[in-house]
């Protein structure tokens, strides 16, 4: 299972990077909920939720960011959940952001489809977080 779970997560960020919103919100159920960065920064106190809330990320990730790209270095796995480690490279403005980050990615029991994304700036609470849920 873990396999497929890479695969559709390396399809989802392809597809962000080629800034394709289509394969991804094929991927998400409605019941999605995406907790990024830029959803702290524009105020958002709410989760992004489904396929229309992907629209929305994608649109205010257009209005922060002059350009926001993503790099996944690895997958490590745990039970229904997977953290991907990488970098967050992002420029406006007004700033530039280089920052390695982490993203712990929830999938609904037994199967390869997400279900919930909490994206960190900060890769330490990313990998505290997700050792907490090993061990939780």
């Amino acid at each position: 299972m873990k396999d497929r779970r890479e695969e559709v997560l390396k399809e989802i960020y392809a597809a962000f990077a080629a800034r394709r919103r289509e394969p991804i919100q094929a991927l998400l159920p409605d019941h999605f909920e995406f907790h990024p960065v830029t959803g702290r920064q524009v105020g958002r106190t709410e989760p992004y939720r489904g396929r229309e809330g992907f629209s929305e990320y994608f649109a205010d990730v257009d209005r922060v960011w002059t350009e926001l790209r993503l790099r996944v270095d690895r997958f490590q796995h745990s039970g229904d959940r997977t953290l991907c480690v990488g970098r967050a490279w992002a420029r406006n403005d007004d700033v530039v952001i280089d920052s390695p980050t982490g993203w712990i990615w929830t999938f609904e029991e037994g199967t390869a489809v997400p279900i919930k994304c909490t994206v960190h700036d900060d890769l330490m609470a990313a990998l505290e977080e997700f050792g907490d849920g090993e061990r939780g």
